[in-house]
């Protein structure tokens, strides 16, 4: 996949599946916007407790990957994420180098 145009995502995708990719970013919010987030999905889940036992597995525990950037997606809009990630990535050389 070294030239592919291949969008992935997941907790450990930068950091286990693909972690020589020089495109990473990683997507945050704050515990309570994310319940919020999923709460309004329909769905009743403790995200705090899944990123703490996500954090101590053993294997392919979560972390944000070498050399991602981080956007902290808690006071965004979706559309205000993907222009972002994509100015990153522009920045970053991707659209260069696929143009």
């Amino acid at each position: 996949l070294e030239h592919s145009d291949l969008v992935m995502e997941g907790r450990d995708i930068g950091s286990v599946v693909f972690p020589e990719t020089p495109y990473k970013i990683y997507i945050e919010a704050s515990e309570s916007v994310r319940h919020k987030r999923r709460a309004a999905e329909g769905l009743n889940d403790s995200v705090g407790e899944r990123d703490r036992l996500d954090r101590a597995r053993k294997t392919a525990p979560l972390v944000v990957a070498d050399g991602a950037v981080v956007i902290d997606s808690s006071e965004m809009t979706i559309d205000e994420v993907v222009e972002h990630s994509v100015r990153i990535l522009r920045d970053l050389g991707w659209f260069s180098r696929n143009s």
